[in-house]
């Protein structure tokens, strides 16, 4: 907020009124600005977050299509059933051939 201010004394009373009331007023005024900025920021933090969480649910889904496609293709979820069955398939595709190479 503001920096420290020094009031004008007064004749009775201690301080001079209006001083204090502007001054007031000002913290006030500026206290004001600093909660919409904070709404602002607050408003920011919680679409970014909620931005993450769908991001975060789309890697997911993807990493579960990825774990389930080779089951789904082959009827295997074990990697080195999944690579001999294709081996397999490109044998008898290729026939001789890939045997020679």
């Amino acid at each position: 907020m503001s920096e420290d201010k020094s009031f004008r004394k007064a004749a009775v009373g201690g301080f001079n009124r209006k001083d204090v009331i502007d001054y007031i007023e000002q913290l006030l005024i500026e206290q004001a600005a600093e909660h919409r900025q904070l709404a602002e920021k607050d408003a920011q933090i919680a679409a970014l977050k909620n931005r993450v969480a769908e991001l975060e649910n789309s890697c997911a889904a993807r990493v579960g299509e990825q774990k389930a496609t080779p089951e789904l293709f082959t009827g295997e979820d074990d990697p080195d059933a999944v690579f001999k069955k294709v081996d397999s398939l490109l044998k008898s595709y290729l026939g001789t051939e890939a045997e020679e190479q």
